[in-house]
């Protein structure tokens, strides 16, 4: 598969797609997920056809491009858009099921602010999943920027809500500053993936999408990996379960 899409971005629903076999299931509900932070000439053709070839029902992006592009991008997959939202002109949409609300807003913390784009979907009868993606430069401090993210859940986020989260990352240090902060509450995806040299494989040291899942009680992971290009895209298998 050729990626054109090149980034990482990087999140609905096979899972929504099985839930139209599945509604009223208790069971796991699974669905695949595609989060790449996308270069700025990365085009809605390419994105489409490397979503499509990966058979994501979710896809989390980023990329320096305006609405006009994500919806490009949407109605080649098939997908419904939410978003996309700016954060420090890198936007930030997802391409999944349509959701039940979206919502884009900026969090102030001690020392910044973000953009934080929220996305929730109904999984079921009974189930939702939240979607999450925001962005961190080479020089944010995670610790506040976390503490910020984690105080807006708590009010803002139903707590039965099983989560995924994107975070556009500009180096890899401040990806795992991030990842070191929302631990436990929040994996890592790249502690899914099988083998120490497929996680090493990951790793990049320039702009990426790092993506988080959780509470494990709520959604599991059965795999992942880094798919090819620069910016090391991840695709997760991921199941609701509760």
């Amino acid at each position: 598969m050729k990626w054109t899409l090149r980034v990482a971005v990087l999140s609905s629903l096979a899972v929504l797609a099985a839930c139209a076999v599945r509604l009223g299931h208790s069971g796991p509900v699974p669905y695949t997920v595609l989060a790449a932070y996308e270069p700025t000439d990365a085009t809605p053709e390419g994105v489409a056809t490397g979503i499509t070839a990966a058979n994501a029902g979710v896809a989390l992006l980023a990329v320096r491009a305006d609405t006009a592009w994500f919806l490009g991008a949407a109605r080649r997959t098939g997908l419904t858009l939410s978003g996309p939202g700016d954060a420090d002109g890198v936007f930030l949409g997802f391409l999944a099921g349509e959701p039940v609300g979206d919502t884009t807003i900026v969090l102030d913390y001690e020392t910044g602010r973000f953009t934080l784009h929220d996305a929730l979907y109904r999984v079921g009868k009974d189930r939702t999943l939240d979607l999450m993606a925001f962005r961190i430069g080479a020089g944010d401090a995670a610790r506040p920027l976390v503490h910020r993210l984690l105080r807006y859940m708590a009010t803002d986020v139903d707590a039965t809500s099983a989560v995924v989260i994107g975070v556009a990352a500009e180096t890899e240090a401040a990806a795992d500053s991030v990842a070191s902060m929302l631990a436990p509450a929040f994996t890592d995806v790249r502690r899914c993936m099988d083998r120490p040299a497929a996680r090493d494989s990951a790793r990049t040291e320039g702009p990426h999408m790092r993506l988080f899942y959780g509470p494990e009680a709520r959604l599991g992971c059965d795999s992942a990996r880094a798919l090819a290009g620069p910016r090391k895209p991840v695709l997760a298998h991921l199941a609701v379960l509760r």
